[in-house]
């Protein structure tokens, strides 16, 4: 059943998740529908993630860094170029 794509029921993949693991856990992907429409697709996770508290934690090699003197000014440019309460053009 590799790279096969399941269709079920919410209640279907709640009545037997650990199967439906077991089958994703192969390749397989699948789509959870609720009322007849798909709601959630599921898969193989490429990789695990790692939390944002495991990237804060790492340690990079880099020189010190301050702002140059002209920095707030330059953040006070941009907020005032870009006014937060304005919507985009598109809209």
């Amino acid at each position: 059943m590799k790279n096969q794509i399941l269709r079920l029921t919410a209640t279907q993949a709640a009545r037997d998740f650990s199967h439906l693991l077991d089958q994703i856990e192969g390749g397989s992907e699948a789509v959870i529908e609720r009322r007849g429409e798909a709601i959630a697709l599921i898969g193989p996770a490429e990789s695990a993630p790692r939390r944002i508290s495991e990237c804060l934690s790492v340690k990079l090699p880099r020189a010190s860094v301050s702002p140059d003197p002209d920095f707030a000014r330059d953040l006070d440019d941009i907020v005032a170029g870009n006014p937060a309460g304005e919507p985009p053009a598109w809209d």
